[in-house]
């Protein structure tokens, strides 16, 4: 026998929802989307894979566009190891004329001396670019060093003395095939010339910071070239401080000009030039507040406000950078305004990890967008756009020779131009708040969607819809946000997914009020094992798989953080060196381990994977008697190819003899054939179908089969379906099953569909009641269902609807008041509330869902064609799912035209206030007397309605309100 089976959908924790497409909790958006995912794309290669000349290790990105599809990427080749100045570093570089897709050699841009003839060595580092496109010349910006660096370097300005710290800058005119030798401009950048006798304002040591400076295209200033140095400078208060300022010329490069100092504690730092000529200064903190400073500058780059912190921008004090999407874009314009900052999206510790995109779209006063290019470790990156279209990133993967190189379009950075902002919050354990989130429209067309909470640390959160903002519009929505007994102090994103699936966020902070005991422990989290194509390069026996993996400190004091056993084999367990123990973490702090690894068994290749398991104890430094433990089960690593999602192949027939003509209530018995396809074992549970015996667990016996192997088959012989009335309208019985499968490795579920051939069935043509008018007091004689008598609780509002048409229950004469009323039911009342109107049902349904022989087709499709559904974002109707009370307000509000209403205030109901999404038509349908409530002043909007109730409220719309 043919049949159909589907995989419907993935599952994690998936709550009820109502019919009004709200998802009450848990589906929260990942942190930030991988890179290789869509929309949009990303590549990447690596530009230093080969170390040439005297270089041990690679270091300090510059990139730089010249325009015409001309890309330089350069970086300190660095011999011995990854040393800064004075180690005798040299200026690499490779060129593009392709717009990044291919490189040249790699080549000297300038060579440092080792020194190790018995001559005096040198070097230079930390270059950066700044392209003259009035002219086509590019500057290259970097260190010169002999005996000293950043760290000892003396004061003055005389670079002949081995002891002075200086700055060169060398020239191409011809688009960096050739250089000029480094020209000294150690005296116009580096302020004091005594060596003994410095003054306020004298420079002991300064560099260009890496990367690339600008060129100014709007107002006065406009042609003038900026590029970012850092000094540490002597106080006339005495002491050093490290200060930024931009050095510049208005004589595209001839001369160089000084700023003024800016702030105190700056480091690298960037600039770019805003929409209306000004430009900003975009800071790394000497001190490590774990943000960025900002400045800002009215005179094009020669003196700067005051410094201020923009705690959108974390930061684990690395060199990052900032630049114009659209560099060409008109002053003042829109795209003027859109800027992309990247740097290491992390300052819970100074780890340089998770390089990530950012987007402004309002000169940097809000930053709505992230992209995630480079997970792990990733540290210096400087980015550009690119003249053969999208954007160029050149960054850090390793401190040798790992230099990558990054193409991404805009649809990559998936963002929407809609700022969001919360406040800080303190609460509660087990508690419930609502966080006020303002959504801002900086696009030029209206946008909807909905705004959530997402975190990792013991948080849920609901999903609220954002209705359609015109462009400039806000709106304040509220989001209940749950503290679990797990929950802990720290940030949260409130994430906004427009209909398109863009997104925007923003990070608030929550601190969480204990109001019971906190278990002492260390919480393990983020286990990740090393990228390896394991299609190409599987694992053998012996190889070590590298694992890295967070411990976060919620025990509320500080402790030894000390693994104590698991399947990790290397750098892991102390005494042994490395290992992830790590003493004195700090009450919330937290640490990443990077050197654990497991090695590889035959059982693991056998099996396709193994499961990393860790056990840790926390271990108060107060009291040594006071210890905690820990485990983690992280998700399965593959060794060789293999697919562990769970999957089902469902076959189905007949079981036995077949009728020529059936009546209601004969029994038709059903056999299924279930298949596991995935390489996994897996749990295979039906959920869903129209067979009323021996299919659904927990009633016995059922269809389910537990701990299926891989590749194995089972035959379930028990399921039975009842013939019904509308069976026989139809003409047929087409078997429908939905199984649920869960792999066992990795308690991933998905759902699996089942639609079997349809089996022809005598046609017994009934004659459909006509629809009588209502009448103000019914007459009520004898009872319409057997199971509803006079003296039952809405016996008169039952029955009418029996009698009515309305209502046609079941075919063994029955109601069920009791019994939750699904969706489709809902849609069948209300069509023959309307009159069952002449209506043709589309070929094609609107919900994916509804098949069009669904019993109930034709009146789900007339609902939804009315405007009283829209169903959920993902495209269903949910026919089979209970219908909650707030939705069967929302229905009847719509089915009555949504009529001009305001909410009375204060609310009507103790459990109904201004965060309930529909607040408003509760209490419309309250005021309209459809709904009286519970005796205790509540509604209860997430309950699911009872037939009984639904009786109720339709014979008082129908009767009492609604038919003058």
């Amino acid at each position: 026998m043919k049949q159909h089976t589907k995989s419907l959908f993935a599952l994690s924790l998936i709550a009820a929802t109502t019919s009004t497409g709200i998802i009450p909790a848990y589906a929260t958006p990942q942190p930030v989307l991988p890179a290789t995912s869509g929309p949009g794309t990303y590549q990447e290669q690596n530009l230093g894979e080969k170390l040439i000349g005297d270089s041990a290790t690679y270091r300090i990105p510059a990139l730089a566009d010249l325009g015409n599809n001309v890309v330089l990427a350069a970086w300190d080749g660095r011999p011995y190891n990854a040393a800064d100045a004075p180690n005798p570093n040299s200026i690499v570089m490779r060129r593009s004329t392709d717009g990044g897709k291919t490189w040249s050699d790699i080549s000297y841009i300038a060579k440092g001396h080792l020194g190790n003839d018995g001559t005096q060595k040198y070097g230079y580092s930390d270059p950066s670019f700044v392209v003259d496109r009035e002219t086509g010349s590019v500057f290259a910006f970097f260190v010169k060093s002999h005996n000293q660096g950043f760290w000892g370097s003396a004061y003055g300005n005389d670079m002949s003395d081995p002891d002075v710290m200086g700055a060169v800058v060398t020239e191409s005119t011809d688009g960096g095939l050739t250089w000029s030798e480094p020209r000294d401009i150690t005296p116009i950048v580096k302020q004091g010339a005594d060596k003994n006798n410095p003054q306020p304002g004298d420079a002991r040591a300064i560099f260009a910071t890496s990367g690339e400076g600008i060129q100014l295209r709007y107002g006065t200033y406009k042609g003038r070239l900026i590029q970012q140095f850092t000094g540490t400078v002597k106080q006339a208060a005495g002491g050093e401080k490290t200060q930024a300022y931009s050095v510049y010329s208005d004589d595209h490069g001839k001369t160089w000009k000084r700023g003024e100092y800016v702030g105190i504690e700056m480091d690298e730092n960037k600039v770019v030039e805003l929409s209306d000529g000004r430009v900003m200064l975009n800071s790394r903190d000497f001190v490590f507040s774990g943000y960025r400073k900002v400045a800002i500058s009215e005179d094009g780059g020669h003196s700067y406000s005051e410094v201020t912190l923009d705690k959108q921008l974390p930061d684990p004090k690395n060199n990052a950078s900032i630049f114009r999407m659209f560099p060409e874009a008109p002053e003042g314009s829109k795209d003027a305004q859109k800027l992309i900052f990247t740097n290491s999206n992390n300052n819970n510790g100074n780890s340089r990890e998770n390089l990530t995109a950012r987007v402004s779209c309002d000169d940097g006063q809000t930053w709505p967008g992230i992209r995630q290019f480079k997970d792990g470790f990733g540290a210096y990156s400087t980015g550009t756009a690119l003249s053969s279209g999208g954007f160029g990133v050149l960054y850090e993967a390793s401190y040798q020779n790992d230099m990558r190189f990054g193409v991404f379009d805009e649809d990559w950075l998936n963002v929407v131009c809609a700022p969001l902002s919360a406040e800080d919050i303190t609460v509660d354990e087990n508690s419930v708040t609502t966080i006020p989130v303002t959504v801002t429209n900086q696009e030029e067309h209206p946008v909807s969607g909905s705004v959530t909470v997402h975190d990792n640390r013991g948080f849920t959160a609901t999903d609220v819809n954002v209705p359609t903002l015109d462009a400039g519009a806000s709106t304040v929505v509220n989001i209940p946000l749950t503290a679990t007994a797990q929950a802990r102090s720290g940030s949260l994103d409130v994430v906004f997914t427009e209909a398109q699936g863009k997104q925007s966020r923003y990070t608030f902070s929550a601190q969480v009020n204990r109001t019971s005991e906190t278990p002492f422990q260390v919480v393990l989290s983020e286990g990740q094992a090393a990228d390896r194509d394991i299609s190409e390069n599987p694992y053998h026996v012996g190889d070590v798989v590298s694992y890295t993996f967070r411990v976060t400190n919620t025990s509320g004091e500080t402790v030894d953080a000390v693994p104590t056993g698991g399947n990790l084999d290397h750098g892991f367990l102390p005494p042994n060196a490395p290992n992830c123990r790590w003493r004195n973490l700090g009450a919330d702090a937290t640490y990443v381990c990077k050197t654990a690894g497991h090695t590889v068994t035959q059982e693991d290749l056998d099996r396709g994977y193994f499961i990393p398991e860790i056990t840790f104890n926390a271990v108060s430094t107060a009291d040594r008697s006071k210890t905690g433990e820990s485990t983690y089960r992280g998700e399965p690593v593959y060794v060789r190819a293999i697919n562990l999602e769970p999957a089902l192949d469902i076959s189905g027939t007949v079981a036995g003899d077949t009728k020529d003509s059936y009546e209601v209530g004969d029994v038709i018995n059903y056999r299924f054939t279930v298949h596991n396809t995935s390489e996994g074992t897996v749990h295979s549970v039906p959920i869903a179908g129209n067979f009323e015996d021996g299919f659904l667990p927990p009633n016995a016996p059922n269809c389910r089969w537990l701990n299926l192997k891989a590749d194995a088959t089972y035959q379930c012989h028990t399921a039975s379906h009842r013939i019904t009335e509308e069976d026989l309208e139809r003409g047929y019985f087409q078997p429908k099953a939905t199984f649920e499968v869960t792999s066992t490795e990795t308690q991933k579920t998905a759902q699996v569909e089942f639609v079997g051939d349809q089996l022809p069935v005598h046609q017994t043509v009934v004659e459909e009641p006509a629809t009588p008018e209502p009448s103000k007091e019914p007459e009520v004689t004898t009872p319409y269902f057997r199971d509803v008598n006079p003296g039952d609780l809405f016996y008169t509002e039952i029955n009418w609807m029996g009698e009515s048409g309305i209502s046609r229950g079941w075919p063994d004469k029955t109601y069920r008041p009791l019994a939750q009323l699904d969706r489709a039911a809902v849609a069948a009342f209300f069509y023959r509330m309307a009159g069952s109107p002449e209506y043709t049902a589309p070929a094609v349904s609107p919900f994916k869902d509804v098949p069009t022989d669904h019993v109930f087709y034709k009146e789900i499709s007339w609902l939804a064609e009315q405007g009283i559904t829209r169903g959920w974002e993902d495209g269903t109707f949910r026919p089979h799912a209970p219908a909650q009370r707030d939705a069967i307000a929302v229905f009847f509000y719509r089915f009555a035209g949504s009529p001009e209403y305001t909410a009375p205030v204060p609310s009507m109901f103790k459990d109904i206030d201004s965060s309930v999404i529909f607040a408003r038509e509760i209490a419309w349908f309250a005021e309209q007397g459809i709904t009286r409530g519970w005796e205790d002043g509540t509604f209860r909007p997430y309950q699911p309605t009872q037939r009984d109730a639904m009786a109720a409220f339709i014979y008082r719309y129908m009767n009492d309100k609604h038919q003058d």
